[in-house]
């Protein structure tokens, strides 16, 4: 039995095509190549960012989630690992399979996440898996909350004027 798109079945067993980069024997597939060009030919990695942003409070440690929404994650924590993956924006048709944090110096705010993908190639027809790795530049931005505690802590003490009338003479 034969299909137009599937494997042919000969004797219940999937035949064999060379493939047509290499001419190496394999099963047949849509693409009609061998596991190791179709990794070669395929770059999943196309067209995603490499490089992105997140945002901390420099002074309470918690991290911007979504407009005005902020929680505390340790560092290489699951849930910081689960904001950076929502982080990346991958295209619908990838699929994460495993993520984890690459060691980054610690002065350096820089945050590195590996993620094993998959992604369906050849009108669905073929699962590819690659590795990305996206490096996320941690910038520092107070919380509405610290800065509504900054605020509070000036009026108490005699608002901004105070820190103007200072003078010293030599």
């Amino acid at each position: 039995m034969s299909g137009v798109g599937g494997p042919s079945q000969v004797g219940g067993t999937a035949s064999l095509v060379a493939c047509c980069l290499c001419g190496q024997s394999t099963v047949y597939n849509a693409s009609g190549m061998c596991g190791g060009c179709l990794v070669g030919q395929v770059d999943l990695t196309e067209g995603m960012d490499k490089t992105s942003t997140l945002i901390q409070c420099g002074k309470c440690g918690r991290w911007h989630i979504d407009l005005d929404r902020w929680n505390h994650h340790e560092m290489e924590s699951n849930s910081l690992l689960s904001l950076c993956l929502k982080k990346m924006r991958l295209p619908h048709e990838c699929k994460i399979k495993e993520a984890c944090f690459l060691w980054t110096e610690p002065h350096s705010k820089r945050i590195k996440v590996q993620a094993d993908i998959d992604k369906e190639v050849f009108d669905s027809k073929i699962t590819v898996g690659s590795r990305l790795v996206v490096e996320f530049k941690v910038v520092s931005r107070q919380c509405m909350e610290c800065i509504r505690l900054v605020r509070q802590k000036e009026v108490r003490d005699g608002g901004e004027d105070s820190f103007k009338s200072i003078w010293v003479k030599q």
